[in-house]
């Protein structure tokens, strides 16, 4: 897919992101069953001014914990409204005043687009 949008002209204009957890754990629990793995994710992106071919980060051995460059959602939105030209630090308020990120990010910080993406 990355080819031919990259042949037909439209790669430069188009993110293509592919997203999953690490997967299930490994062992289940009769009453819960299976657990899955919160706090580590992979994901494939690429296009609209996104390097590709990058590795961000690692977990360890079991795919289950971030030992190195913990990235946030909000980091992966942060990139992508950076490589289209938004400003990720925008905030609206809602009805009632709170205001809300466009890009939050751990601790509802500020998120801060991937460098080594861009």
């Amino acid at each position: 897919m990355i080819d031919d949008l990259d042949e037909r002209g439209l790669l430069a204009s188009t993110v293509v992101l592919a997203m999953a957890s690490s997967g299930a754990h490994h062992s289940s629990t009769r009453i819960a069953g299976r657990d899955h793995y919160p706090s580590c994710w992979s994901l494939a992106i690429g296009g609209g001014g996104i390097q590709c071919g990058r590795v961000v980060g690692a977990s360890d051995e079991t795919g289950s914990n971030v030992i190195s460059r913990a990235t946030s959602m909000g980091d992966i939105f942060a990139t992508i409204y950076k490589a289209f030209g938004i400003d990720w630090t925008k905030e609206y308020d809602t009805p009632i005043g709170r205001p809300i990120k466009i890009a939050n990010s751990f601790d509802d910080g500020t998120a801060e687009p991937i460098r080594e993406l861009l």
